[in-house]
């Protein structure tokens, strides 16, 4: 299986809600499963999800990667 970057939230809505809705982090996974695993092994994601220790896994869909990239690009002129 490919590896795919999964985006990293905390998996309680109210509590997202109230706190904006951060991204925790990301991940490099072959499933949600493998990047809720791989978060939780993380020390970055799991010190900015404290007190809560649910998350939540979104793959990035592909255009999204490139759109990140060409508005890096951009930022960088």
């Amino acid at each position: 299986m490919t590896q795919s970057s999964y985006r990293i939230f905390y998996e309680s809505r109210e509590l997202a809600n109230e706190l904006g809705d951060p991204l925790l982090g990301t991940v490099e996974a072959t499933s949600a499963e493998e990047a809720i695993q791989k978060a939780g092994q993380d020390p970055e994601i799991i010190r900015k999800a404290l007190p809560c220790c649910s998350l939540w896994a979104v793959r990035v869909r592909e255009e999204e990667k490139t759109l990140g990239h060409a508005q890096r690009s951009n930022h960088r002129s």
